[in-house]
């Protein structure tokens, strides 16, 4: 498994803070309440990361030939959530900052206060699932020497 690529990563985080800033920015401009997310998203986030960071020891300790409760398939689908957890939670980063920024920009509004505040913390915990997919993924990476088709002896 090749890991993601930091472009498309940083890419994603981006587009999505674009997004997000574009659609609050649209909405207080034409006079409803900016986006208000809730924090408790960031515990959602920190939930994932928890049980993929739980997850990754196991895929790190089969790697290494330690006893562990992972079967290599499950190993195959903790690096699949690991990278699927990668790009999502930075697109959440993404949207969730730029929806925080419009926020930032009018505080002394109390609704825009409560957007920044919420769309800020759980940024925060989109980020940190982001950096822990990334860890993980860079563990389930398979770094054993491979042997090439045209090494092995034919008829032997």
């Amino acid at each position: 498994m090749k890991p993601v690529s930091w472009p498309l990563v940083i890419g994603v985080a981006v587009i999505a803070a674009i997004v997000g800033a574009v659609l609050s920015g649209t909405l207080v401009v034409l006079g409803h309440n900016p986006l208000i997310l809730t924090p408790w998203l960031a515990l959602f986030f920190l939930v994932v990361a928890g049980f993929l960071l739980w997850g990754g020891i196991g895929v790190k300790r089969l790697k290494t030939g330690a006893p562990t409760r992972i079967s290599p398939l499950q190993a195959a689908r903790i690096a699949a959530l690991a990278r699927s957890s990668l790009i999502n939670g930075a697109g959440f980063t993404g949207f969730l900052s730029g929806t925080a920024l419009i926020g930032v920009m009018r505080l002394w509004a109390p609704a825009m206060l409560s957007a920044s505040l919420g769309s800020g913390v759980a940024a925060l915990g989109a980020l940190l699932l982001t950096v822990i997919a990334a860890i993980v993924e860079h563990w389930c990476i398979d770094d054993s020497p491979e042997q090439d088709s045209s090494s092995r002896k034919v008829g032997a």
